[in-house]
């Protein structure tokens, strides 16, 4: 849990190494997701520069215009926000941690999440129990 927390979170703004999405077996998805909520609500944003900050703002207002914009698209798309997708008070820069359920064929919202800095990460539950995508 530890590593795809990070892999989301930790790693926002390097796009290179940011965990995408995360598709999960039915028979596990519930329990997962649950666990994801409860870290990414522990998750400390703040000043980059403070060692006990684990995600710091998004690069610029526009990103998170782009943020915003893609939650709208996911929920009228049928996705749901399971935690956070909402502004901080800190700073113009500075959004929840966000956590949603979106569709599979979901791929213009998907890209342009993604160019928000991946504040946005995504769990989708593979229809097959007996894979792992």
């Amino acid at each position: 849990m530890r590593a795809v927390l990070f892999g989301a979170v930790g790693t926002a703004g390097s796009a290179a190494r940011v965990l995408e999405g995360l598709f999960l077996q039915k028979n596990i998805a519930p329990k997962i997701t649950e666990k994801l909520i409860a870290a990414y609500k522990q998750v400390r944003v703040g000043d980059p520069s403070d060692p006990r900050t684990l995600m710091g703002p998004l690069i610029d207002t526009d990103a998170v215009a782009i943020m915003m914009r893609a939650l709208d698209d996911i929920r009228d798309q049928g996705g749901e926000v399971l935690t956070g997708g909402e502004r901080l008070n800190s700073g113009d820069c500075y959004v929840e941690p966000t956590l949603v359920r979106s569709q599979a064929t979901n791929a213009d919202c998907e890209g342009r999440n993604l160019r928000a800095d991946s504040a946005l990460d995504r769990v989708r539950e593979n229809r097959r129990s007996d894979s792992v995508a």
